[in-house]
């Protein structure tokens, strides 16, 4: 079977769905340009999903040291020696799952699926069924914006407010085992970060976990400092649907904005022709300038207020506007002029000037 194509045109879920459906056997290569990563298939079902960028992160024995199961030292022997069976393949499947999750949030890549026998080694994740994946991805693909409402950062803290029951199922029926064994491993200064390590859930269920725990008034949220970069949380680090919503439809009201200004200039050039000949309204023209620059700076300003809704505060820099997606780089750059100038004020509030003024 032929297949070979773009993420635009054909995403990721349709493309499990296909290879499940005709039970293939084989290799389905994804790239993002910034990762790469392999889903290896038997008769249908996925035996093996990793990343093969070789970054540490991605490594299963770094993620069995991270997780407290071994040290650094016994990594460099041979894991099986060292882990129990069970906790070794119990790895292997979170890292494969995990994995799988998050490519339900690649917007953009190649893809291209190579048929053929597929070896099977020791140490290798259960079969996973590709209904159970899309079911489970798309749930994590909609729970997900609301989890981070609470869940903003991998640096986050908690303090225990109130201790849970003992019961395992607890007297709510969102606090089942997953809060249990987090609430277990809640320490002052511990990180959501070393949490999802510890807690060998991934990292959706651990945040989904302290999620519910902060809900039922178990656990208090400690928000991290603003210096340095966050590492924010979600699949792909991503903005939330609703996020993405809110930037398209601003960029285009913005944009028919600024179409629209545009129109009346070439009309205005036009209807001058007989009067003043070919000249037309000269680029440099204050005017225009100053009617592009607010429609431009109009359109930062959203950008803005987009940030600080998803990550609580505004940029240090434009240049994080960029990084998020939220707009492009030559957004930042004055028609016929340099960059704009941008500060952060004192509480609320932030400073943007046109280079010009």
């Amino acid at each position: 079977m032929a297949l070979k194509g773009t993420l635009k045109d054909f995403g990721v879920a349709e493309i499990l769905q296909l290879i499940a459906q005709q039970a293939k056997s084989g290799v389905l290569r994804l790239d993002n340009g910034q990762e790469e990563v392999h889903v290896c298939f038997d008769v249908g079902n996925v035996v093996r999903a990793e990343h093969v960028s070789g970054k540490e992160a991605h490594l299963l024995g770094h993620r069995l040291v991270r997780a407290g199961l071994i040290t650094e030292r016994v990594l460099e022997d041979a894991l099986d020696q060292h882990v129990a069976r069970e906790e070794l393949r119990e790895m292997a499947q979170l890292q494969a799952t995990e994995t799988l999750y998050r490519l339900f949030m690649w917007k953009s890549g190649t893809y291209e699926f190579e048929a053929g026998e597929v070896a099977s080694e020791k140490g290798t994740i259960a079969p996973i069924r590709c209904e159970a994946i899309l079911m489970e991805g798309f749930r994590m693909v909609d729970e997900w914006p609301l989890v981070r409402k609470k869940i903003a950062s991998r640096r986050m803290t908690f303090e225990r407010v109130r201790e849970l029951p003992p019961s395992a199922a607890g007297t709510d029926g969102a606090i089942g085992p997953n809060e249990h064994r987090v609430m277990a491993l809640v320490q002052t200064g511990r990180t959501v970060e070393r949490l999802i390590e510890l807690s060998r859930l991934g990292e959706f269920e651990t945040c989904k976990a302290l999620y519910n725990l902060i809900d039922a008034g178990h656990l208090r949220a400690i928000a991290p400092p603003r210096e340095g970069d966050e590492e924010r949380l979600g699949p792909g680090r991503a903005r939330t649907l609703v996020d993405r919503a809110l930037g398209f439809v601003l960029r285009v009201a913005v944009t028919a904005g600024m179409l629209g200004l545009f129109t009346g200039l070439v009309y205005l050039v036009r209807s001058d022709e007989a009067a003043f000949g070919a000249r037309g309204i000269p680029v440099e023209d204050s005017a225009a300038q100053r009617l592009v620059g607010r429609a431009q700076a109009a359109r930062i300003a959203a950008a803005l207020e987009l940030f600080r809704l998803d990550t609580g505060a505004y940029p240090d820099t434009l240049d994080e506007l960029v990084a998020s997606e939220l707009l492009e780089a030559g957004d930042l750059s004055h028609p016929w002029n340099a960059r704009y100038h941008y500060r952060r004020a004192e509480g609320d509030r932030f400073v943007l000037l046109p280079p010009f003024e």
